[in-house]
């Protein structure tokens, strides 16, 4: 197994768990519920292009796919935690999910830097 292919399975369960969270709790953060569906679906458009390009300039357009969401993965992981983004959980703790949810961010955005730098030539 290749870090690739650990980034692609990562990215897989992270595009999923976006989907299935903002669709079974609507209200967990003060960030609107489409936003985290277009995310997750966003993430899982780029992996199935990512199996479909087969030119130099969809690999191209994958890898910059791939690398803006990175960034965003990035300003969403520092925005957790920071405590830009309050997250509504019924933990006692609620600064622990917090900078959990920030590691978690900050690990798919280097997975995701890892699938836009290894594209195949």
């Amino acid at each position: 197994m290749t870090l690739k292919d650990l980034a692609i399975a990562w990215t897989v369960m992270w595009g999923l768990s976006y989907i299935i969270v903002a669709l079974l709790v609507p209200g967990i953060s003060d960030t609107p519920t489409p936003v985290y569906v277009f995310l997750g679906a966003l993430i899982l458009f780029s992996l199935l292009m990512n199996y479909l390009a087969y030119d130099k300039l969809g690999r191209n357009i994958v890898s910059c796919l791939f690398f803006a969401l990175g960034v965003f993965m990035t300003f969403g992981g520092v925005a957790s935690w920071t405590g830009l983004v309050q997250w509504n959980v019924p933990f006692v703790n609620v600064e622990l999910f917090q900078v959990s949810m920030a590691f978690a961010d900050l690990l798919s955005a280097v997975f995701m830097f890892v699938i836009a730098i290894e594209q195949k030539e």
